[in-house]
């Protein structure tokens, strides 16, 4: 799986400062400061439980400073072609904790609209962690550790789909604490820790992982909360699903039959051509797919 990036390598990854008249140039100033203002700290902050208020400072701070013009999931996009985040530093956390707070304004200012990001096979570690709200997201093609750790901690992952992903820790301690997951689907990951302690004292409606190479897989998921259904599908970790919490409606590759078999295909088709669909095909997609999962629930 860690070939599946080939395609994009050579691709340049825009870095500079943009002009003052482009939406970026305003986001770049704030990353900036946020990063200068927040990475002096030892970083735990952001992690720990009591990191909630350092993230509300933040995301209150931005909605301030920045105009609903720019507040896209167009600019969005651009931000994450923008940049790359590699490595464990208090710098590279306090960016991955901003682009969370960027994706989370984003997602509250634009009533639903898809956002669909591609990751052209960069590496951004921390991305998106800390989002309080996620909704209505497709991520692909990317590598990074802890991508949405933390995020719908004590709020909610509407929707959210995730495809082609390299790296530990993805959705790690996600929706914690009265935090809420309706629907994530995530398909070809390469890594360890997958839903490491997500969902402790919180709640899931649907979540589907399909191919995942890695150890330790939901370990600790939903402790202290509950899981309604979860399909766990071509996951090859003995160690999976320690010390978990209660799940109404477990699927595994033992409980799959020719008719969920076909509705898992689909998914995996739906989700493997977004990227060559427009917008309009994209919507319909995401009707489609949300119809499939509870249909191989049933």
């Amino acid at each position: 799986m860690k070939d599946m990036f080939n395609e994009f390598k050579g691709l340049d990854v825009r870095t500079e400062l943009p002009q003052k008249d482009d939406p970026l140039f305003k986001v770049f100033e704030l990353e900036e400061e946020i990063i200068r203002t927040y990475s002096v700290n030892d970083g735990v902050s952001f992690i720990q439980r009591d990191g909630f208020d350092t993230y509300q400072e933040i995301i209150k701070y931005l909605d301030k400073k920045l105009e609903k013009s720019i507040l896209t999931p167009r600019v969005l996009e651009t931000y994450v072609d923008s940049r790359e985040n590699i490595g464990r530093t208090n710098e590279t956390l306090a960016r991955g904790v901003f682009s969370g707070a960027l994706l989370e304004l984003v997602c509250r200012k634009n009533n639903d609209a898809p956002i669909f990001l591609f990751g052209r096979g960069k590496q951004f570690d921390y991305l998106f962690s800390r989002a309080i709200l996620v909704q209505n997201v497709y991520l692909e093609n990317i590598q990074g550790h802890s991508i949405f750790t933390n995020a719908g901690r004590e709020g909610i992952i509407e929707s959210l789909t995730v495809n082609n992903i390299v790296g530990n820790q993805l959705l790690a301690f996600s929706a914690k604490y009265g935090g809420t997951i309706k629907n994530v689907f995530v398909n070809n990951i390469c890594g360890d820790c997958l839903f490491l302690g997500a969902g402790e004292e919180g709640r899931a409606e649907y979540i589907l992982a399909n191919n995942i190479k890695g150890l330790h897989s939901f370990q600790g998921f939903a402790r202290l909360g509950y899981a309604n259904h979860v399909l766990l599908t071509d996951m090859r970790d003995p160690q999976i699903l320690t010390n978990q919490g209660r799940i109404d409606n477990l699927i595994r590759d033992k409980d799959m039959n020719p008719t969920k078999e076909r509705l898992l295909r689909d998914m995996q088709k739906i989700v493997e051509t977004y990227s060559s669909k427009n917008g309009e095909e994209r919507k319909s997609a995401d009707k489609k797919m949300k119809r499939l999962q509870e249909e191989i629930f049933q």
